[in-house]
């Protein structure tokens, strides 16, 4: 057993602050709320992208963290002086980069209550509320998208919420590789081969990566503008039998519905019966666009999704949901499971065992998982689906209308047909003077122009190459856009704004790019929390909390050790004593009680613990090798409750103690007759054992 003392703690630190005060929360609360209240309100007065040089917040900020804390009124003002300029406000309504973030207060302040419980779900007994919350917001959604009821919990399927379409891809990649290889040896991997179009999103290849296919069977099938840039049934049925010619398995196809480059739409129908003949699992990705189709008028662009074998959006992306938020369905929840269930004894529980509950773990990457069906249900519930169909369909209208000012000015030219509310155009090399076969200058200056708007810091957008040309991506979808942002002006700006003949092209940039360090390629602000951290309570403080957890858990060791003490007073058998807890309530159902933690005893009954004298309560014969205390309500009805323990008669010692004041029980009826003992139902069960194969089981009736 380890010491400490009360020399460890830092001789001059301010330890008297608690960092969950309820008052000093509610304070720095208030103030946080209205400083990003006064952000939205100011928010076209940045420039929206940042304007900083690499490496300028290195310059600004100190090298170590602080070994005393600050206070939020210093933190706070650096995050507006050092923070916000480095800042790219996708929330600004003239941000028309890579495609939304879109953000509401729905989605903030379900944010800000899954944040405060801060709970830990990966499992049902870890918190109910989240797991049970999870399954029924994703059925409302798949309602609202009109899936098939075998992707929903209500038929044989069921939805999880991850963290991006990176991670989606990469579970049901992963679940397809299992179960084929179940059925041809898992020394065939190296035959798997997974499909896409050149324009799928760069989530499919990574996932590839990390699922240990080989990287020489994956297949990006071409497109063309023959389709709109969409992957065809028959291209796709051709690198198939190419495959299969050469001995190869075809795994795994991932249609899309709206790129990343264009927004284009593979056919999932059709793609979905040529893929079903080759036993190829199916996986839609409709990360962006999957959003829109909560519209009547867009939902024919998912026909055919019921032959497919999981189906994902980002409500991150264009559903008004903070990142992170990817639902993902399955037709086949097993199959998730099978390839990713992990189950140490410590997540071990009745209700996972009885296979009476959905245990999300099992259904992605790690074992640990946000609350995220919080905001979601939130942002459902606080604008409803007439709302946010109104919200998606005002983005499509924006969008059309800039379409419409592109098509009308022959300087200009939409590139490929608008589908939702992204444009892609480029200014025409006729208008440059150019002809076709002068397509790669053309592509420089459209490259140099688009650099110079952005630079204006009045306008961010984002290009895309799909079949040899450089285009100017323009994509509808910041919350805050409203018509009022008029679109002509942007068009005037790009038409007269003569710098893109003459500017430099984009300056190579010495910088990490953090998407290279993680499966997904979005990310939240994460170091924000963590600055704060050790800027409010500084060094000297963090220590001194890590310090008093463990003095807590020594002096909780030497309770124990104390009692082991008295045990072997009574005649208990040497050895170690394990703890065990098991939670009764009101059940009145035979229980399996599996170990838990032992830290479920309020100290109360530990400080009990620490002064009685356990010979009092020892059994008539002087000796026990099992002790079961039972904590008592005085406020319950007596009930009979049948004890069967494989050390039982005669080798039992059961303590009982009143709930309400942590004393000693000494007159509890108690009677042994044929294993049956009569008593006050027992709210909950403490159990030191000496025997590892001890079990017990306990039958609950009037």
């Amino acid at each position: 057993m380890g010491s400490l003392g009360n020399d460890a703690l830092e001789a001059n630190s301010l330890f008297n602050l608690n960092p969950l005060d309820h008052e000093e929360f509610r304070r720095q609360g208030h103030m946080i709320i209205n400083f990003l209240a006064d952000y939205y309100r100011d928010i076209e007065k940045f420039p929206v992208r940042s304007q900083v040089q690499p490496g300028y917040l290195h310059k600004r900020l100190p090298e170590s963290a602080p070994y005393n804390p600050e206070s939020i009124e210093t933190i706070l003002q650096d995050v507006q002086n050092e923070i916000v300029p480095g800042i790219t406000h996708w929330q600004s309504p003239n941000y028309f980069a890579y495609f939304p973030s879109s953000g509401s207060i729905a989605g903030f302040l379900g944010e800000m209550l899954s944040t405060g419980f801060n709970v830990v779900g990966f499992n049902w007994m870890s918190s109910p509320a989240a797991t049970e919350l999870e399954s029924i917001v994703m059925d409302w959604f798949g309602k609202m998208l009109k899936l098939p009821n075998s992707f929903l919990f209500s038929g044989n399927g069921g939805g999880v919420l991850q963290g991006t379409t990176c991670e989606a891809i990469l579970c049901t990649l992963t679940a397809s590789r299992d179960k084929m290889l179940n059925k041809i040896g898992r020394d065939n991997i190296g035959k798997l081969v997974v499909y896409g179009s050149d324009q799928t999103h760069c989530a499919l290849q990574k996932a590839a990566q990390i699922a240990g296919i080989n990287p020489k069977n994956f297949r990006p099938v071409a497109t063309n503008k023959s389709t709109a840039f969409g992957l065809s049934p028959v291209a796709l049925e051709a690198a198939i039998q190419a495959d299969l010619e050469v001995g190869l398995v075809p795994l795994f196809l991932c249609a899309t519905v709206g790129t990343t480059s264009s927004t284009a739409v593979d056919p999932i129908g059709p793609l979905c019966d040529i893929a079903k003949e080759y036993g190829i699992w199916v996986h839609v990705d409709a990360a962006y666009a999957g959003s829109a189709c909560i519209c009547p008028e867009f939902r024919h662009f998912i026909d055919g999704v019921e032959k497919a074998d999981s189906f994902s959006l980002n409500a991150h992306k264009w559903f008004f949901t903070t990142l992170d938020c990817c639902c993902l369905w399955v037709k086949d929840p097993s199959a998730l499971v099978k390839a990713l269930s992990t189950n140490p004894e410590y997540l071990r529980n009745k209700a996972t065992e009885a296979r009476q509950v959905i245990d999300y773990k099992d259904w992605q990457i790690a074992l640990s998982r946000r609350f995220r069906s919080l905001k979601l249900w939130m942002v459902i519930r606080s604008y409803g689906v007439a709302n946010l169909r109104s919200y998606l369909r005002n983005h499509v209208k924006m969008a059309k209308q800039f379409e419409g000012l592109l098509v009308a000015d022959n300087r200009f030219e939409v590139v490929v047909p608008r589908t939702f509310a992204m444009v892609c155009f480029r200014v025409a090399p006729s208008a440059m003077g150019l002809t076709f076969d002068d397509e790669n200058i053309a592509n420089e200056l459209n490259a140099k122009l688009l650099e110079s708007m952005n630079a204006s810091g009045k306008v961010y957008m984002t290009h895309a190459v799909v079949g040899g040309v450089y285009m100017i991506r323009f994509a509808v979808g910041a919350t805050l856009t409203e018509e009022k942002h008029d679109p002509s002006a942007l068009v005037k700006a790009l038409s007269t704004n003569p710098e893109y003949l003459r500017s430099n092209t984009t300056e190579s940039r010495q910088v990490i790019d953090y998407k290279d360090w993680q499966i997904a390629p979005s990310r939240r602000f994460r170091s924000l929390k963590l600055w704060m951290v050790l800027r409010s309570y500084g060094v000297a403080n963090l220590r001194n909390y890590l310090w008093t957890h463990v003095k807590m858990a020594n002096q909780f060791e030497g309770l124990l050790v104390a009692d082991k003490r008295n045990l072997r007073k009574m005649g208990l058998p040497a050895g170690k004593y394990d703890f065990h807890t098991s939670p009764i309530g009101d059940q009145r159902s035979r229980s399996n009680l599996a170990p838990c933690s032992a830290c479920w005893i309020n100290s109360g009954v530990l400080r009990m613990l620490a002064r009685m004298d356990l010979a009092m309560v020892s059994s008539k014969e002087g000796l026990t090798s099992d002790l079961v205390l039972a904590l008592i309500s005085s406020k319950q009805r007596a009930d009979i409750i049948r004890y069967e323990s494989n050390t039982f008669c005669g080798d039992t010692t059961i303590i009982f103690i009143n709930q309400e004041n942590n004393s000693l029980i000494k007159d509890a009826k108690m009677s042994i007759d044929d294993k049956l003992l009569s008593f006050p139902r027992s709210l909950l069960l403490l159990h030191l054992s000496s025997s590892p194969s001890f079990s017990h089981k306990v039958i609950l009736s009037t």
